[in-house]
């Protein structure tokens, strides 16, 4: 699938450097120097153009009237690399012998050598409304568009070809590498994939086992996900290399990665004692692949610094420091050997993807979508960069969002909670989000009820691979609906600065006003607090342990202080890392004990916890969530056993993401007040625009700075 025309279809010399001999022959056997110029024509025919050249050059020293040799005499200065003197020469007899048939030949495959497919092909066509019984002439024609990659008319041309001469092998060769070329082509399209597996099925009915017909269906198996079909028909390449590395990735994509790992091992014992080096360096490659999908980091990592200890020039070696780097965390390294491996091959596609796919990972959005237009430049329409492009359009279209909340706690109290919103980016680094919320609190105990109206704009920036600003402003009122009480307004304000420290430490440090509102009777004391807030998180990822960690200090309106700090260690489990658990630990306190709110000079907690995450990947993407934790709290001399759960269902339709999740808790935590509590909600998120409303304006900067590295 990622194979490019080059490597499917043969050079346009090679196309018609045989069939155009015939035509020499029958103008040399009515030539009386013909015998004299054997030795020429068999040069030609054995592809020896450098002596062909100097053979028929003397020939047009004793006879340089003879037309035979001047044809023979250019195509063997065009195929020795010449193009542009072989136009010279047979533009010269195109003058001198007009409308001339062989020399027109000549002269459009002349024009191939050139790269100028379609002056080609406007001399092919003429050719054929002449005369369209001329072989020559179709299955030049048939050449022409498929170097222009057109192949639906190349297919039609050369059947033409064939149906006049049937048994011509040169034909069935350039019929062979079209079918190839188109099936390629149209394997780019979901919907003409069929059409592509019957273009290969007509391959293989001529030679069942054609080595690049097998090849290029395997990847067209991949495609379609039928990953077993890929893997039987790799089964079937003699090229040992190309078998192992393609059922080795097979294996990986059915999930069996120590199978693909086996694999990988096997291929690198036999290339060492494989005489072409370039299979060794391919299976060395292709092994630290298969490390890393097994998230061996740390033997990927040593295997890595060896290659670079034992063979420090070995090809696409930078490429592979990249990979292991970007694997363990370290994306800022991985771009800078991303783009020391660009300046050696600037037309590497998996150097040039994998860039801008890094360059998002780090946040720096702008450079990710530059990245990702030159590599479309260089492999146009190519899948894995058009969906690149459309994740990245997904983050910053315009959405709106809505949800619908219920709470129930254990006093009887409750609320509902229902909030607008959209999302703006208006360019690939800032966004903006505006939201409106309305809540309902119900305290049937207290035959009370209140209401409460939150407007907020949050705005977020990221300026740097290790920074990332976010701002919000609120205005938040409140009111008792059971009395005749004024509306209550707060203004809130929030402040954060994120800062990437390394591959595995993230320091988040910032400032926040809220007002106190998980019930009715909280809601009404109007508790505004303040928080100066630091988290921090550790992400071993060559272990699988992170750590999470917060500490906060608040001041309350009421003249009383919080200080808080939560620390959670966690490890994923198993080879797909379904699984995570941990234990969390928290303490909080306040300075002051009031029977207004839930303030404990003291609140301690431990639990350990278990999580599981399954994403299903089809038309419509599917992600559950479900976490369950059992725990003791201390508060002051109080101890008891706590229990919380929840569980989220995610899934993504057409222009809809939509969440459905519910939580249960009996523990004590920052907002509760002291009641166990339960939840249920529904958030819907839709995308209004295809594109972001900076796309046009980003792409004409682009344009202005292509050759701007990134």
């Amino acid at each position: 699938m990622t194979q490019t025309l080059n490597t499917i279809l043969p050079t346009s010399k090679c196309f018609a450097c045989i069939f155009i001999l015939v035509t020499i022959f029958f103008l040399g056997s009515q030539n009386s120097q013909a015998q004299q110029m054997q030795t020429g024509f068999t040069l030609l025919e054995k592809g020896k153009f450098s002596e062909a050249q100097a053979f028929f050059f003397k020939v047009l020293e004793e006879y340089p009237s003879n037309t035979t040799a001047k044809i023979c005499y250019g195509r063997a200065v065009g195929l020795s690399g010449n193009s542009k003197q072989a136009l010279e020469i047979f533009n010269e007899l195109d003058q001198l012998s007009p409308n001339n048939t062989e020399i027109l030949l000549n002269m459009a495959e002349a024009y191939l050598w050139d790269g100028n497919g379609l002056k080609a092909l406007e001399i092919f066509q003429s050719i054929i409304e002449n005369d369209s019984s001329i072989f020559n002439g179709w299955l030049g024609l048939a050449n022409s568009y498929s170097i222009e990659k057109i192949y639906d008319k190349a297919y039609q041309s050369i059947k033409t070809a064939i149906s006049l001469d049937p048994s011509n092998q040169q034909a069935l060769t350039s019929k062979k590498y079209i079918i190839l070329g188109y099936a390629n082509q149209l394997s780019k399209d979901k919907n003409s994939l069929g059409r592509a597996f019957e273009l290969l099925a007509e391959n293989l009915s001529i030679n069942a086992v054609d080595q690049e017909t097998l090849g290029l269906k395997a990847s067209l198996f991949i495609s379609q996900k039928k990953f077993t079909s890929a893997l039987d028909t790799y089964e079937l390449l003699t090229d040992v290399t190309k078998k192992y590395i393609g059922k080795s990735i097979a294996n990986h994509l059915l999930d069996k990665n120590e199978k693909a790992l086996e694999l990988a091992q096997e291929l690198l014992t036999i290339s060492t004692q494989d005489k072409d080096s370039l299979n060794l360096i391919k299976a060395k490659h292709h092994y630290l692949n298969a490390l890393l999908w097994n998230d061996q980091l740390r033997e990927a990592k040593s295997y890595v610094d060896s290659l670079s200890t034992n063979d420090p020039t070995m090809n696409g070696l930078t490429l592979d420091k990249a990979k292991v780097a970007v694997y363990i965390g370290d994306y800022l390294k991985g771009i800078k050997f991303y783009q020391e491996h660009l300046l050696m091959d600037s037309a590497s596609f998996e150097g040039n993807l994998a860039l801008a796919d890094t360059w998002h990972a780090v946040g720096m959005d702008q450079k990710s979508y530059f990245q990702t237009f030159r590599t479309l430049s260089y492999f146009p329409k190519q899948a894995d960069a058009q969906n690149l492009i459309k994740k990245l359009n997904e983050e910053h279209n315009l959405k709106v969002s809505g949800l619908y909340q219920l709470s129930f706690a254990s006093d009887g109290s409750h609320n509902r909670t229902v909030n607008v919103g959209t999302e703006l980016s208006t360019s690939a680094q800032f966004k903006l989000k505006l939201d409106f919320q309305q809540k309902r609190y119900f305290a049937p105990e207290l035959a009370g009820s209140s209401k409460s109206k939150k407007l907020g704009l949050l705005l977020q920036y990221r300026i740097h691979p290790r920074v990332q600003l976010s701002g919000s402003m609120a205005v938040f009122q409140s009111r008792n609906l059971t009395e005749d009480a004024p509306t209550r307004s707060n203004q809130l304000i929030e402040a954060k600065a994120n800062f990437f420290i390394s591959k595995s430490q993230q320091l988040a440090i910032g400032y926040q006003s809220t007002v106190q509102d998980f019930n009715h009777s909280l809601l009404l004391e109007n508790v505004k607090t303040n928080h100066l807030i630091l988290k921090n998180i550790f992400n071993w990822r060559t272990s699988g342990i992170g750590n999470y960690t917060e500490i906060y200090r608040s001041f309350l309106s009421d003249g009383n202080t919080r200080s808080l700090i939560f620390t959670s260690l966690y490890k994923n489990l198993g080879k797909k890392k379904h699984f995570k658990s941990g234990i969390n630990l928290l303490y909080f306190g306040f300075a002051n004990q009031t029977t207004i709110y839930f303030s404990p000079a003291s609140s301690r907690q431990a639990e350990g916890f278990l999580s599981y995450t399954k994403l299903w990947k089809s038309k419509h993407s599917i992600k559950l969530f479900a976490e369950s934790a059992l725990g003791t709290q201390s508060i002051e001399k109080t101890n008891q056993t706590t229990w919380r759960s929840s569980v989220s269902l995610t899934g993504k339709i057409g222009v809809c993401n939509a969440r459905l999740y519910a939580l249960y808790s009996t523990a004590v935590t920052a907002a509760s007040n002291g009641f166990s509590y339960q939840q249920v909600g529904l958030e819907l998120k839709f995308t209004l625009t295809e594109k972001p409303i900076f796309f046009k304006r980003m792409m004409k900067k682009y344009e202005s700075n292509k050759d701007q590295d990134y």
